[in-house]
C-alpha cells in the first residue's frame, strides 16, 4: 500500500515520461510551524463530504488556517495548516468548540461557514507525528482568548 504522496507539479495532460523530467513521486511532508503561539487567519473551509470510519459515517470539514510564516516550499505564500473536524456545532465537537472560541454563536439551527472567512486570531500550535506514517503535522491546539479579530463585512 502506498503512503500519502503527491506528484511533482506537471501541466495537466503532459506525459510524466517526457523532457528528461520523469514524474517524481514525493513523500508527503507538509511544512510545519514552530510550536507555540502564532497568528493565524481562516482562509477557507472545505467540505470533505461523508467520511467512513470505525466510528460510523460522518460529514467532515477541513478549516484552512494561514500563518504569518513565509513558506520555504512555495515562494510568496505563507505556511498553512488545516484542522479537520466533524461538521457538528455541538459544544463537545472540535468544530463547534472552535466556532464558539471565535466568539460566534454555535447554538443555531443553521450556521453559514462563510462568516469564518478572514477571521484572525492567535492560536497555540503543536506538532504531532502521524501514528501510521510518521509524518509530522502542525495542529491548532486552541484559540488564545481576546485575540480574535473579525474582518469588516461589506453589506
Amino acid at each position: 500500500m502506498f503512503t500519502s504522496s503527491k506528484f511533482a507539479p506537471k501541466a495537466q495532460g503532459t506525459s510524466m515520461f517526457t523532457s528528461g523530467t520523469a514524474g517524481i513521486l514525493e513523500k508527503d511532508s507538509p511544512e510545519t510551524l514552530p510550536e507555540g503561539v502564532t497568528r493565524l487567519i481562516v482562509t477557507d473551509v472545505i467540505d470533505l463530504g461523508i467520511q467512513h470510519s470505525q466510528y460510523g459515517d460522518k460529514r467532515k470539514l477541513s478549516v484552512i488556517l494561514e500563518s504569518q510564516v513565509p513558506s520555504a516550499r512555495y515562494p510568496g505564500r505563507k505556511v498553512r495548516i488545516k484542522m479537520t473536524a466533524t461538521a457538528s456545532l455541538s459544544d463537545a465537537s472540535t468544530f463547534g468548540s472552535f466556532v464558539k472560541s471565535l466568539g460566534l454563536d454555535n447554538n443555531v439551527p443553521k450556521f453559514s461557514v462563510s462568516q469564518l472567512a478572514g477571521i484572525s486570531f492567535d492560536g497555540g500550535v503543536t506538532n504531532t507525528a502521524s501514528k501510521t506514517t510518521g509524518v509530522l503535522y502542525s495542529n491548532l491546539d486552541g484559540v488564545v482568548p481576546g485575540t480574535v479579530q473579525v474582518p469588516v463585512q461589506n453589506i
